[in-house]
């Protein structure tokens, strides 16, 4: 029943998403290495049968995308208002040109963690300076090139873009920026291994020690399995406080956790729920394998696969049944599961293999070699016997003459 309220909306996995194989339970000691084991031969088996498998809890989930689509697609608005700017610039319509820049520097600032976004806001910045120089707006177009030239400053204004008179402002804005005070801090953040980025180049892993031009610059913190932390910040002359970070869980990253516990708990219909969550997502695994390890001195165990449309019956291994059992194909979906078949296959685990005894030893005289040897004890009784009473045969000469034996002539 549960199986099949859980297949309604269910997704199937991407083609390119792993089978994953995790140990079930949390066992501890013995057990645990024990199920380490199985959960190699079983990830191993499946491998051989031609399916990409992981055995890391959580990485299926840290390899999944990190940047929402739906971010990305707004830096096209961010190009698409840009132009919209330059259209109105040509149209002598310079306030309407401001206002949609201005749209698209709030645009491009709330996604500054999409890569490749520091580059569009610096090119913001460079149409900005263009139209509110010609505006007469001084201070707000040195302002936007001061910042075009700490985030990009590869980024020159050309000649054919602005009246010379601007052209050469920037270039001096650039030279007094490169050749001006420097700013340091430390980068601090909450995830082992978080890669630290400056303006689109990236400077090494968390904690990180940033030297950089005084001015706005975009930082920039990212790791696997997390969503990505920007800001635009202002870094000024000399050393300044440390910056601390802490990054948010991706929702396949949680998802994958919130797995681990269920497993751990053994509450497969919740396992199950999960994986039809993710699916919807278009981020679950194309099968979660769940190894449960016999803790008894028999050494077995049984497997669950587990996908977005419910658990399957539980397959029950031991030393000489691995891949015989499991599916040759394992994308195969097994007969749904069963809570009867599951407390019995779990039952299974530990019950020693049934021994026969070997059946009691007959009684001796119902045994045939005890008659076979008193058979050949009387037989040869009885024969000694006959010998010791037979007569001795005695020999006479008889004399024959002539053919006709004489009466009485005996020798």
């Amino acid at each position: 029943m549960v199986a099949g309220l859980i297949a309604i909306g269910a997704v199937p996995a991407r083609a390119d998403a792993p089978h994953v194989v995790w140990i079930a339970s949390a066992p501890e000691g013995e057990v645990a290495g024990r199920a380490r084991r199985w959960q190699r031969r079983v990830a191993r088996a499946l491998e051989r049968a031609g399916a990409e498998v992981t055995i890391e809890a959580e990485q299926w989930a840290l390899d999944e995308a990190g940047s929402d689509e739906a971010r990305v697609a707004r830096l096209a608005d961010v190009e698409r208002l840009v132009r919209e700017a330059h259209d109105a610039r040509a149209e002598l319509d310079s306030h309407g040109a401001l206002a949609r820049l201005a749209d698209a520097e709030r645009i491009a600032r709330s996604v500054l963690d999409v890569p490749g976004a520091s580059a569009w806001y610096a090119e913001v910045q460079i149409a900005l300076a263009v139209t509110a120089a010609e505006l007469g707006q001084t201070g707000l177009a040195e302002a936007a090139l001061a910042r075009a030239s700490t985030i990009d400053p590869s980024r020159v204004l050309g000649a054919a873009e602005a009246p010379p008179s601007l052209v050469a402002r920037a270039a001096s804005i650039a030279r007094a920026i490169a050749t001006g005070p420097r700013g340091r801090f430390e980068l601090r953040t909450d995830v082992p291994g978080a890669i630290v980025s400056l303006d689109g180049r990236v400077i090494g892993e968390a904690p990180a020690r940033i030297e950089a031009s005084v001015g706005a610059h975009v930082l920039r913190v990212d790791a696997p399995g997390h969503r990505a932390w920007a800001r635009l910040v202002d870094v000024l002359q000399g050393a300044r406080a440390p910056i601390a970070v802490t990054l948010a869980p991706e929702p396949s990253l949680v998802a994958a956790r919130s797995l681990r516990d269920a497993s751990d708990a053994g509450a497969l219909e919740h396992v199950a729920a999960i994986l039809a969550e993710l699916s919807r997502e278009g981020h679950a695994p194309r099968a979660l394998w769940l190894v449960e390890a016999s803790a008894g001195a028999t050494d077995r165990a049984i497997v669950v696969a587990c996908r977005a449309a419910g658990c399957g019956a539980p397959v029950r291994i031991d030393v000489a049944r691995v891949e015989s059992v499991l599916p040759r194909d394992p994308d195969l979906e097994a007969e749904p599961l069963a809570p009867a078949a599951l407390a019995d296959a779990r039952a299974w685990l530990d019950e020693p293999i049934p021994v026969t005894p070997p059946p009691p030893p007959d009684a001796w005289w119902e045994e045939p070699w005890p008659w076979v040897i008193a058979g050949v004890v009387i037989a040869g009784a009885v024969g000694i016997a006959i010998g010791a009473t037979w007569p001795e045969p005695q020999q006479r000469d008889v004399l024959v003459i002539d053919g006709r034996e004489p009466w009485g002539v005996s020798r």
